[in-house]
């Protein structure tokens, strides 16, 4: 941009329609297709953050505007980091703001579903399998937050709280799991002069239960 005439990819302007004190309105024709159209620019190519937000902007090597908006996301730390929402649509700064506060949260909960519930380990080749897969991991991330809620920790590890969920929700795992913990472990006990034995309880009521 220079004096009061801009060069535009795609768009032949033929005159300033306004000028303001942050935006410059011309009226031109796309190339594309003869169409008119009206272009609205920043007096400044590079603005510093006190410009409105909501304010249309064009990129190199774009044939239309882009809607740019940004917040301060306040991090678990108590710090906070300047967010940029962008969009082809001309929505309004406080509603590109409310879109993406809420995208970063989702984005939240999928880094913690990966990371913690195994959604990353799916192997599944069908759609429905990938579904299945889906589901397993929100109902176990359901599950430890149901947890949390309850144990009500002063800070949310996810680990721990998934290992309390698997203790108070289903027991019956956690001790299939110190058997088979166990069960391999008999070696080590032979070295020490040890014998594990197994012995399950008599009582039908304890038939799935074993007696060490």
């Amino acid at each position: 941009m220079t004096g009061n005439t801009i060069a535009l990819s795609g768009y032949q302007i033929s005159e300033q329609i306004y000028e303001g004190s942050r935006t410059l309105v011309y009226r031109g024709m796309r190339e594309t297709d003869s169409q008119p159209a009206i272009i609205k620019v920043l007096r400044n190519p590079h603005p510093r953050f006190h410009v409105n937000r909501g304010v249309q902007v064009y990129l190199k090597e774009l044939d239309y505007p882009l809607t740019v908006s940004w917040f301060w996301l306040k991090r678990t730390d108590n710090k906070r980091e300047l967010r940029f929402v962008v969009s082809t649509h001309p929505y309004s700064g406080a509603y590109l703001v409310r879109l993406g506060r809420k995208r970063w949260m989702i984005e939240g909960f999928f880094k913690t579903v990966k990371h913690q519930f195994g959604l990353h380990c799916f192997g599944q080749s069908t759609k429905l399998g990938v579904y299945r897969w889906l589901l397993l991991s929100l109902i176990a991330y359901l599950l430890a937050h149901w947890v949390a809620f309850w144990a009500c920790p002063t800070v949310l590890h996810w680990k721990a709280t998934c290992r309390l969920a698997l203790e108070r929700l289903l027991p019956s795992v956690l001790w299939l799991e110190l058997l088979r913990h166990t069960r391999s472990r008999t070696d080590i006990a032979a070295q020490f002069g040890f014998q594990i034995v197994l012995k399950p309880l008599p009582d039908l009521a304890y038939r799935d239960c074993c007696k060490i």
